[in-house]
């Protein structure tokens, strides 16, 4: 094991657990004595940290919705849940479901495992590339190509998308799209 290298835990509530323990131990350190480079460092590693836990924020989403564990908390939808459980509100709700729903892997009626509906997105995301922002502005382009398009266009599309996504902002991602579908 190397000197960054950490034994982490398998379980995904201790695992959690360590993440909070990590987020409250950074709040607290004092951040006016870190040398530049370190703090840009820093702020790029927390970046694609982030945006890495919005690929597991889909993924855990994906297994309350396919489980329907909202209901154990006594709620009547995974919305419902976010919004009102967890204390998100309706648009941030809405935001979460459609970024799991673009790179979530669902279970469908016969108990397989779907790929991402966003394949190349969901790469991207778990590699740190682009966040949950860059999925929904990719998901929106999607959505407007028409539905004739075939299925190789359109995943090619994709892929275009997730591959620009990583050099641009969300909305620079939402003026490409409107260029690929012009």
């Amino acid at each position: 094991m190397g000197a960054s290298e950490v034994l982490l835990p398998d379980d995904p509530a201790a695992l959690a657990r360590l993440l909070e323990a990590a987020a409250t131990k950074f709040a607290s350190l004092p951040l006016s004595a870190v040398a530049e480079d370190t703090l840009l460092e820093t702020v790029e590693t927390l970046e694609r940290t982030h945006r890495r836990l919005d690929g597991v924020d889909a993924a855990v989403l994906v297994e309350v919705s396919d489980r329907a564990v909202y209901r154990k908390a006594g709620y009547l939808s995974v919305h419902q849940y976010l919004a009102q459980g967890l204390r998100l509100g309706d648009g941030a709700a809405r935001r979460r479901r459609v970024s799991a729903a673009g790179i979530g892997r669902f279970t469908d009626l016969q108990g397989q495992t779907r790929p991402p509906v966003l394949p190349a997105t969901a790469v991207a995301v778990g590699e740190g590339a682009i966040g949950a922002d860059h999925v929904r502005e990719i998901d929106a382009v999607m959505d407007k190509i028409p539905t004739a398009i075939d299925a190789d266009t359109r995943a090619r599309a994709e892929a275009q998308l997730a591959w620009v996504a990583r050099e641009l902002s969300p909305a620079g991602v939402r003026t490409a799209g409107i260029r690929l579908l012009a």
